[in-house]
C-alpha cells in the first residue's frame, strides 16, 4: 500500500501551480486553473474548452489533475490528464467525470475520429472481481458514438477509437472513469495518464475547391 500512496503523491507534486490565465495556454495547465478561470487549451489547430470535473471516492480532486499537450503518433492533436486517479481496497468504487469541448480552429478541417487511450493498471492484483475502466461518449452530434478501455475480469483494453460518420468542427466530450479494488484481491486500481487525441480530414467544401483548382491545372496544361 505504501507504493501505491507514494505513486499517488509523486503524480500530484507534477501538476502545475495554480494562478490566473490570460487566455488560451499551451504546453499545460492545472485543470483546477482551467475550470475556475474559464481557461482553454490551444494544441496545434485544437480548442480545448469549457472544462468541467466531478470526483468522488479515492480520485483526485481537480487541484490533482494536470492537462499537457498531447501529439500522438499519428500526428493527431489531443491533450493528456495526468493524476493520481485510483480506488484504494476497503470501500466502494471510486468515479470521476471528466467534460471539455474541442473545436478545429482552422475552417478548412473537422474532425472525423476520435483516439482514446490510458494505463489502467491493478496494483498487486490477483485475479479476482477488481476492475478499472474509462468510457468516452460525445455530448454532440455523434451521441451515439463511445469509446471505452478497461482492465479486469474481461480482460484489458488500453486503447480503443472510433470514425464518425458525420465529422464536425466542434465536439463536447465526456469520460466516466470508474475504479473499483475489492478488498482482499487487490491493494488499488490506477491510471495515472489518460491520452485524448482527434483525426481530421479536409472540410467537404475545401475538397471541392481543390478539385476545381486540381481541374484548372489539368486544363492550363491541355491549352
Amino acid at each position: 500500500m505504501n507504493q501505491v500512496l507514494k505513486f499517488a503523491m509523486g503524480v500530484v507534486s507534477a501538476g502545475v501551480a495554480g494562478g490566473a490565465m490570460a487566455g488560451p495556454v499551451s504546453g499545460q495547465a492545472n485543470l483546477a486553473d482551467l475550470i475556475d478561470n474559464d481557461g482553454s487549451v490551444i494544441v496545434g489547430d485544437k480548442l480545448f474548452s469549457n472544462f468541467d470535473y466531478v470526483a468522488g471516492g479515492d480520485m483526485p480532486d481537480a487541484s490533482g489533475v494536470t492537462v499537457v499537450d498531447l501529439v500522438d503518433g499519428f500526428g493527431n492533436f489531443g491533450i493528456q490528464f495526468q493524476g493520481a486517479f485510483m480506488d484504494l481496497a476497503g470501500g466502494g468504487a471510486s468515479d470521476a467525470l471528466i467534460t471539455f469541448d474541442v473545436t478545429v480552429l482552422d475552417p478548412n478541417f473537422e474532425i472525423s475520429s476520435a483516439l482514446l487511450a490510458g494505463d489502467l493498471a491493478i496494483v498487486n492484483g490477483s485475479g479476482g472481481s477488481s476492475f478499472g475502466g474509462v468510457t468516452e461518449s460525445f455530448l454532440t452530434a455523434n451521441a451515439s458514438d463511445t469509446l471505452s478501455i478497461f482492465t479486469g475480469t474481461a480482460g484489458t483494453q488500453l486503447s480503443d477509437s472510433v470514425s464518425f460518420l458525420q465529422p464536425v468542427s466542434t465536439l463536447t466530450v465526456q469520460k466516466d472513469i470508474i475504479l473499483f479494488a475489492q478488498d482482499g484481491d487487490a491493494d488499488a486500481v490506477t491510471i495515472s495518464t489518460i491520452d485524448q487525441s482527434f483525426e481530421q480530414i479536409p472540410e467537404p467544401g475545401s475538397l471541392a475547391l481543390l478539385g476545381l483548382g486540381a481541374l484548372a491545372m489539368v486544363r492550363r496544361r491541355r491549352g
